[in-house]
């Protein structure tokens, strides 16, 4: 008797600790997948508020509409085929929108003159990558980001701005984001030129 007692209480035990633990994977399950969900709105709204930010810029620009979401959509599909990571390939669609953020600080005069800048004027055009920088470096946690932003002029033969970066010594982001906007220049019309 005091054995089959024994065994009882045992397999009592047993069967309230797998119902206690199965319970519990199904809380935390659900838990999970709350917080999944809540991840996802999340990085959807930070998501619009890039765009809302990119679109703010393009709209003072009446020469390029669009052109920032064309950006970070070629600069997503470089980065694809250069199997970068889901995350990485995030960072740079991210980037690509805020590239031209530092536009904010140049005068709707000179983003929309028609035909050639003065060397003044262009002065005032090659400050938009370190504008841009000192606008995002505080905003995300990722600092390629506002690297992208600051380095997307210099050119791999030296000859680009604000610093005349040549080659690998330009972020690799900057370098992916600089081909995406360049092509999309080429392919759009602008005011001094047709694509």
């Amino acid at each position: 008797e005091q054995i089959m007692i024994g065994i009882m209480i045992t397999v009592t035990v047993f069967l309230n600790i797998v119902v206690f633990c199965f319970v519990s994977v199904i809380r935390i399950n659900k838990y999970q997948q709350k917080e999944n969900e809540s991840k996802e709105r999340l990085d959807r709204m930070n998501t619009n508020i890039v765009r809302a930010l990119a679109y703010t810029i393009d709209a003072k620009d009446r020469y390029t509409s669009g052109h920032s979401q064309r950006v970070a959509d070629y600069a997503l599909a470089i980065s694809k085929r250069m199997g970068k990571s889901e995350e990485e390939q995030k960072i740079i669609y991210y980037a690509g929108l805020l590239h031209d953020v530092g536009k904010i600080r140049v005068s709707e005069e000179v983003i929309n003159k028609p035909g050639k800048l003065t060397e003044d004027e262009f002065n005032q055009i090659k400050v938009h990558p370190i504008s841009g920088y000192h606008i995002l470096k505080d905003i995300h946690e990722d600092a390629r980001i506002a690297y992208a932003a600051k380095y997307h002029h210099e050119r791999y033969d030296g000859k680009g701005y604000p610093y005349g970066l040549e080659g690998e010594n330009i972020p690799e982001i900057a370098r992916i984001i600089g081909v995406a906007d360049a092509y999309d220049a080429m392919a759009s019309n602008r005011s001094y030129r047709n694509a």
